[in-house]
């Protein structure tokens, strides 16, 4: 369905066919049974199986001692996917050269539980920033929330921060970074890096960010190998031209490295440790093409 979305119900029900010729389904009894909630709840279900054994293989080599002073780990991320355009009027595209309909899904993940513990579905227009807040209200001391860059604001770090909770987070790139809370001036954390560490694969600085009422975390710098960083400068290059724009030089040089920021003390975490765990959230994106079997039987009453 999936790869070919425009197939009737009577289709659909030869594809099931071929896939189990013991399944004898009318294009009325498909319909019937894609609209039942039960169907939603299903697929759901299915979604979070897959996605447990996806994380269960990607921390199963990982000391659970890791993990003991974290009572609660949230993992947050969200997808967009294409729909009919006769959704225009409830899931407005991007418009354009995109798709007049489109939506979003924000998922967290508690990892410990094994649980989805929110699953919004929305627009596509709306940025994952103005969710970066969504539940950090009932947040308790001491929990862990790893996200990805789309949900970056410091208001709501700071937020985390002043409850005693914990996160890991990329680093948006156009962050004002001082080495001292009274400086003046921001560094350029690319050449900074390249002059005190020129050789060194992993760096980490204490640093404090923002302009005003500066918060401070431990920078956490990975050098990635040149394949990888050619790929992600020509992405980037790609993305600015769409938008009529050039990509700085600066912008440019920080794709030289995976940047994190976290207020995990180095007791409990080494540098080298951070990036390991943060790829645990990675495998929620691999899986969100899964989940999209989910959305479309969710959000489409055909």
């Amino acid at each position: 369905m999936l790869k070919e979305p425009s197939l009737s119900y009577s289709a659909l029900c030869g594809r099931l066919a071929q896939i189990n010729p013991q399944a004898s389904l009318t294009s009325q009894g498909l319909e019937t049974r894609v609209n039942r909630h039960e169907s939603v709840e299903y697929l759901q279900r299915i979604f979070q199986e897959t996605l447990l054994l996806t994380l269960q293989k990607s921390y199963q080599n990982i000391s659970p001692e890791l993990f003991n002073h974290f009572p609660r780990i949230f993992l947050q991320d969200s997808t967009q996917f294409r729909l009919h355009e006769q959704l225009a009027p409830q899931f407005k595209g991007a418009g354009g050269s995109g798709s007049k309909a489109a939506g979003k899904l924000d998922v967290v993940y508690e990892l410990k539980t094994q649980k989805f513990t929110q699953i919004k579905m929305s627009k596509s227009t709306i940025p994952d920033q103005s969710r970066a807040q969504d539940f950090v209200e009932w947040v308790q001391e001491k929990d862990l929330i790893i996200r990805d860059l789309g949900y970056f604001k410091l208001d709501a770090l700071q937020e985390l921060q002043g409850k005693n909770a914990y996160f890991i987070s990329r680093l948006l790139h156009c962050t004002d970074v001082y080495l001292k809370p009274d400086s003046s001036e921001a560094i350029n954390i690319c050449k900074y890096a390249n002059q005190s560490s020129p050789k060194s694969s992993v760096i980490e600085l204490p640093v404090y960010l923002g302009k005003s009422n500066r918060m401070e975390a431990r920078l956490i710098m990975y050098r990635l190998p040149e394949a990888v960083v050619n790929r992600r400068r020509q992405e980037a290059k790609k993305q600015a031209k769409k938008r009529g724009r050039t990509p700085s030089q600066e912008h440019l040089a920080l794709l030289e490295f995976a940047l994190f920021v976290t207020n995990v003390p180095d007791s409990i975490w080494s540098a080298e440790v951070v990036g390991t765990i943060y790829r645990i959230r990675w495998q929620i994106e691999l899986r969100f093409l899964d989940m999209e079997i989910f959305i479309i039987y969710s959000c489409i009453k055909r």
